[in-house]
């Protein structure tokens, strides 16, 4: 049975593209327990079964292991994951998630894209443009780890002490906090690692790009 539960459990996440945190996200379930029923070491209570069985569109019985058909009988038909996470989470927007930015390079090129993450849109204005990029790296580890998502707003405005996105010298972004003064422009980590050190810049001799600042963090486990 546990076998059969894990099975199914995964085949419907891989038809409806959802991913593990997507699912925590979704149903309020923590990730030990989702890994659980995906190893096959545990099958949910009735109550668990059917917030699974809600957040992926299929019936509770087939997730179950009986054999009645995947879909849910008045929901079959094309199935929508973005629609769904708005059933569940309400409004929400799917923001890219860019691993790495460079110059010359266009921030939401496909080819960049590494995938979505669904967003409550009441926390976005409608006149700003946002992405996710994936910390990489120590220098920002006192405020968020590497392979957290950082929600990126574009702007080429930051005020001092925020902390942004920067591109110095055409090369790959480094995220830091900013601190502005005349034509010098300091990025100062915030990292336990001392290798760290700030840097100052003098905007006349080398060339910086603000790409946007930091709104929100989110850590992955």
């Amino acid at each position: 049975m546990n076998n059969i539960f894990a099975k199914r459990l995964r085949k419907a996440m891989d038809i409806r593209g959802i991913k593990q945190v997507e699912l925590v996200e979704v149903t309020g379930i923590s990730k030990s327990a989702i890994s659980q029923y995906l190893s096959g070491a545990f099958v949910p209570k009735q109550k668990n079964t059917y917030k699974l069985a809600d957040a992926l569109n299929v019936d509770p019985a087939w997730l179950m292991g009986k054999d009645v058909d995947m879909m849910k009988k008045e929901t079959r038909g094309e199935y929508n994951k973005t629609e769904l996470l708005k059933a569940v989470l309400g409004d929400i927007t799917m923001l890219p998630i860019i691993g790495t930015i460079r110059a010359g390079e266009p921030i939401l090129a496909i080819e960049k894209v590494e995938g979505y993450f669904p967003t409550d849109s009441s926390i976005l204005s409608s006149d700003k443009n946002y992405f996710f990029l994936k910390v990489k790296g120590d220098s920002m580890n006192l405020e968020f780890k590497e392979g957290s998502l950082l929600l990126i707003e574009k702007t080429p405005c930051v005020e001092n002490g925020e902390i942004g996105v920067v591109l110095v010298n055409a090369h790959e972004a480094t995220v830091k906090k900013i601190v502005k003064n005349d034509n010098m422009i300091t990025l100062i980590p915030m990292s336990s690692n001392h290798i760290h050190t700030p840097q100052m810049i003098n905007l006349e001799k080398q060339q910086v790009e603000i790409i946007g600042k930091v709104k929100m963090a989110i850590k992955q486990y």
